[in-house]
């Protein structure tokens, strides 16, 4: 019971997506702490519930860490695309208009990949084809 009051406090302070860039073990031992002091003293929880509780956070923190990791993953696949693309003239679209142009470099600004043509910033989803190639 405790553990759904002191899980909601949380979400509502940081917000539903901020709930997971929270420092996870913090909360745990936050939560543990609150059992601890919360449960009667008559009837105090078993150690089963406790390995339990543990194994579900040990399962929420490697997924975490492994959506991290996939996220990771991607954005590097991503820039290593778009590196490939350095030379090659591709068509975009750009204020519901299509236009063509050489790629001269890549910059990732604020996690998003742009390809530079000339003083233009073209993002990898404006991209529609490279010459020669269908994406």
């Amino acid at each position: 019971m405790v553990t759904a009051i002191s899980q909601n406090s949380a979400i509502s302070q940081t917000g539903e997506q901020g709930f997971f860039r929270t420092d996870l073990n913090e909360l745990f031992l936050k939560i543990f702490t609150a059992e601890l002091t919360q449960q009667n003293p008559l009837s105090p929880m078993g150690n089963q519930e406790w390995v339990q509780q543990l194994a579900q956070f040990a399962n929420v923190s490697q997924m975490t860490n492994f959506s991290k990791e996939m996220q990771s993953l991607k954005d590097s696949v991503n820039f290593m695309h778009a590196t490939n693309l350095v030379g090659k003239e591709i068509t975009y679209s750009q204020d519901n208009k299509t236009e063509t142009g050489k790629v001269d470099s890549v910059t990732q600004k604020e996690g998003k990949i742009f390809l530079n043509i000339g003083t233009k910033e073209i993002s990898l989803d404006q991209l529609i084809s490279v010459k020669g190639e269908k994406i």
